[in-house]
């Protein structure tokens, strides 16, 4: 239904935004962090709000810092919730 809308933000999303956003959310997330959490939500937004993102986690896991990955997962599964 919101797939239109989402993707056109999705596909104008950018570093800056992902770094603000954490800001505002209280950690700071480095360059290299917002980078792959764009990179990442560009290629699989879809996967992340319908399907099983267990894996897109796991992936992460092993990639972020543990603060931004915390942080990334919780706010993620809090509005996840609100779709």
């Amino acid at each position: 239904m919101y797939d239109n809308l989402i993707e056109k933000y999705v596909n104008k999303l950018d570093v800056e935004m992902i770094v603000n956003f954490g800001r505002k959310q209280g950690v700071n997330v480095s360059y290299n962090d917002a980078v792959l959490l764009k990179d990442t939500i560009k290629n699989n937004w879809k996967t992340l709000l319908y399907g099983n993102s267990d894996d897109i986690k796991k992936y992460l896991r092993g990639k972020l810092e543990k603060q931004t990955y915390d942080k990334a997962v919780f706010l993620f599964d809090k509005y996840k919730k609100m779709l």
